[in-house]
């Protein structure tokens, strides 16, 4: 919310400052928590950890804009992806499915962007999830696949020079 906020401060002073405000409040009362309970490390851990999945996902989101022939910068991506993750904390659809996107042609109406562009933008940023997933898990499963049979055939060797 805090970096939606900030971008949108230039655009629309009325939208920006309730992101700018409950962004900050909510964010550093959860960085403190975190950080009286488990400690500095991990509270700056977990913190680093979501900046970079946000940036990574406005990234994402530049790239689909630019798909759709619609350049946007990274930074002027925040506010789609704050669509994202509220979307996606929605409990009304699975992975917020189309709660997202519609999220974001809300939020394209606060910004230059057209309202179906930045709907088509989220849906094809939530593909490239898909298929990114889809890439790493059959990446894992041959991995995985191939340390087993190598495994196997390491004892056999073993077995077999045991026996003789």
């Amino acid at each position: 919310m805090f970096a939606a906020g900030l971008t949108l401060l230039p655009v629309s002073a009325r939208f920006a400052m309730p992101l700018l405000s409950i962004g900050g409040l909510v964010g550093g009362a959860i960085f403190l928590w975190l950080w009286s309970i488990a400690g500095a490390a991990i509270a700056l851990q977990t913190l680093a950890h979501r900046i970079a999945g946000i940036l990574l996902t406005a990234l994402r989101l530049t790239f689909a804009f630019a798909a759709l022939h619609m350049p946007i910068g990274v930074l002027q991506a925040f506010p789609f992806v704050l669509a994202i993750l509220l979307g996606s904390a929605s409990s009304v659809a699975p992975a917020g499915l189309g709660i997202s996107e519609s999220l974001a042609a809300l939020a394209a109406t606060a910004s230059d962007y057209p309202a179906g562009i930045a709907f088509l933008a989220v849906g094809i940023d939530r593909l490239f999830c898909i298929g990114g997933c889809a890439v790493l898990a059959l990446g894992t499963e041959i991995g995985t696949s191939l340390r087993s049979a190598g495994t196997r055939g390491v004892v056999a060797r073993e077995r077999d020079g045991n026996e003789r």
